[in-house]
């Protein structure tokens, strides 16, 4: 097993190697999500907006160099590597996206029906929307957790696309000419 496969390009990474990697990954990625919904980094200022995108970055471009290091040990080229990756990162942002929207949507309901509004009407006032984003600000803790079940929602949409690929892409063999 080759463990500098996880992360670095350029190494073989045989068929468990590839597996373990993902799996290794993954709990990188829930331990980054974990740190990053857990609180232990300030809200605001410039940590608050680099480090969530960067370790996204940098978890997507090992999650790469996997996928990479396994067509590499299959003696194929790297491009198809790239399908994979993109792809459950498109899924990821899509799923993520649908949730805050659906959720966010529940919320302003329940904020039209304490105002003694009907929701469908008072949503298209600009002036009920600014009152809700303010009572959104002023008592975070009505969102309900939406960013933590945002994060654990994007996570599976990108996890489960990853593996899925991980299954063809593991039982990949050497081309012979």
């Amino acid at each position: 097993m080759n463990p500098l496969a996880f992360f670095l390009p350029g190494q073989r990474a045989s068929s468990s190697t590839f597996f373990i990697g993902l799996v290794v990954l993954a709990v990188l990625d829930a331990a980054r999500l974990y740190v990053l919904q857990a609180g232990m980094l300030p809200d605001t200022g410039p940590v608050a907006v680099i480090l969530p995108i960067g370790s996204l970055i940098v978890m997507m471009l090992f999650v790469l160099f996997l996928f990479m290091n396994r067509r590499a040990d299959a003696q194929r080229g790297p491009g198809l590597a790239f399908l994979p990756v993109g792809l459950s990162l498109l899924i990821r942002i899509i799923a993520g996206g649908i949730f805050v929207t659906v959720a966010g949507m529940g919320l302003m309901q329940d904020f039209a029906s304490s105002q003694g509004q009907d929701w469908m009407t008072a949503a298209q006032d600009p002036a009920f929307q600014d009152q809700f984003e303010a009572w959104l600000e002023a008592n975070p803790e009505n969102a309900g957790g939406i960013d933590t079940t945002s994060a654990i929602i994007s996570f599976v949409a990108f996890w489960v696309p990853a593996f899925l690929f991980g299954l063809w892409f593991g039982g990949m063999k050497p081309e012979t000419e």
